[in-house]
């Protein structure tokens, strides 16, 4: 069983829908978004890039891919059960932004997958009561 596999594991024990819908952002070439696709699940992939979003589009697998910040997500409020997020996202001035706009698109239960990056406990805090969670990296939060 590999990490997506036991992120989904762990996804159906708090939300059993059949089919999930899964937010990435800063998706790079897609090519995480058709891993969690070849699973059977709803998935988005936002980038800002717009070189990285062509790519991703060349490789139809059902996966809806928008050029967007990761500070303006293009989703409706609480649409999304699962938003991955990698790395560099959680740099800079803008993050506390772009964790507001995360947790208003996650689903009541739904979980927030941060991996890999230098997670700053006080930026992840600035969440408040609407994540409840682990402190360390990679980190996965369920929103209140």
């Amino acid at each position: 069983m590999d990490r997506n596999d036991k992120v989904i594991a762990r996804l159906r024990a708090l939300r059993p829908a059949t089919v999930l819908q899964v937010g990435e952002v800063g998706c790079g070439d897609g090519a995480r978004c058709r891993l969690w696709a070849a699973r059977g699940h709803q998935v988005y992939g936002v980038d800002q890039d717009p070189a990285r979003i062509a790519a991703a589009r060349r490789d139809d697998a059902g996966v809806l891919f928008d050029l967007a910040s990761a500070s303006a997500l293009p989703w409706p409020d609480r649409s999304m059960d699962l938003c991955l997020v990698h790395g560099a996202l959680a740099q800079g001035p803008e993050w506390p932004r772009r964790l507001a706009e995360l947790v208003r698109v996650l689903k009541p239960g739904g979980v927030l997958y941060l991996a890999g990056g230098h997670w700053r406990p006080e930026l992840l805090h600035s969440a408040g009561a609407a994540l409840s969670g682990p402190r360390a990296s990679p980190l996965a939060f369920k929103r209140a």
